[in-house]
């Protein structure tokens, strides 16, 4: 297990503590967890990119260490934490990663406050949780409806079904995590249902990364494909064999591809 040698907390204006680790030094590496996770998932990316960046990991509110007093949190409530994490701590030039869930809020920082983003890294991201007729790359109404069931009959073994559908190295380690409460985690559910980001990607100036597995069974692997074409300039790569979380399951894979990205940003 890794030993975070900075691990404080952000005072936010709604009164809520914002938990990150914090380590290395340089450009800002700022890393965005998925739903029903928290900052933990990336331990074998600060591990390995915290010797040339300044790597940081969000637990975002209402997840792990972060709590919230919200009475109803929003993917707009979480993408402004981040705006507020980003100005409080001076960060300049920031290299945003974030994987689904994260996805969506990172590309929300970015159309709210582009000019301390320098540049945009989706995992396993999606424009579009849910799918219909003019986005067929994704989910079904039916596959959200249940999960939701399982939820709701136990919070516990649905969330466990949940990871199950993602990687077993997310078995490997759930012990870490702290689990959203149940309304975290249907609210969550809400707002990624009706979310639809399309408009928004297309916004996207700076470079962009585009990394998905090839067996993905949660964000398709077609909606990376779409975003290509929607994102100018945007790269793809496909990592054959993973999942949903290929920075767990391919994991030397899958830095390689994101330190070959960093190394070829401007400045």
């Amino acid at each position: 297990m890794l030993y975070y040698c900075n691990m404080p907390y952000l005072d936010l204006p709604s009164g809520d503590k914002l938990f990150f680790v914090q380590e290395g030094s340089g450009k800002p590496l700022l890393f965005l967890h998925g739903f029903a996770s928290t900052h933990y998932v990336w331990r074998k990316q600060i591990d390995h990119f915290k010797e040339r960046n300044q790597v940081i990991a969000l637990d975002l509110r209402g997840h792990g260490q972060s709590q919230t007093s919200a009475h109803h949190l929003t993917l707009d409530d979480l993408a402004g934490d981040v705006i507020e994490f980003i100005r409080r701590l001076r960060l300049e030039g920031v290299r945003m990663v974030g994987w689904s869930m994260g996805w969506f809020v990172a590309v929300k920082v970015f159309n709210a406050n582009p000019h301390n983003v320098d540049a945009m890294v989706s995992v396993s991201g999606t424009p579009k949780f849910i799918k219909n007729d003019d986005f067929p790359s994704a989910i079904s109404h039916a596959e959200l409806r249940n999960l939701e069931r399982k939820i709701k009959a136990d919070h516990v073994s649905g969330i466990d079904f949940f990871y199950s559908l993602i990687s077993e190295e997310i078995h490997k380690h759930k012990e870490y995590f702290s689990l959203p409460s149940s309304k975290i985690t249907f609210e969550m559910l809400m707002e990624l249902e009706k979310a639809d980001l399309r408009k928004e990607i297309e916004r996207i100036y700076v470079q962009t990364l585009l990394v998905h597995g090839s067996q993905d069974k949660i964000c398709l692997p077609d909606a990376s494909k779409y975003m290509s074409e929607h994102i100018p300039g945007s790269q793809l790569k496909i990592i054959e064999g993973a999942g949903h979380a290929p920075f767990l399951e391919k994991t030397e894979e899958f830095n390689a591809i994101l330190e070959a990205f960093l190394r070829g940003l401007h400045g």
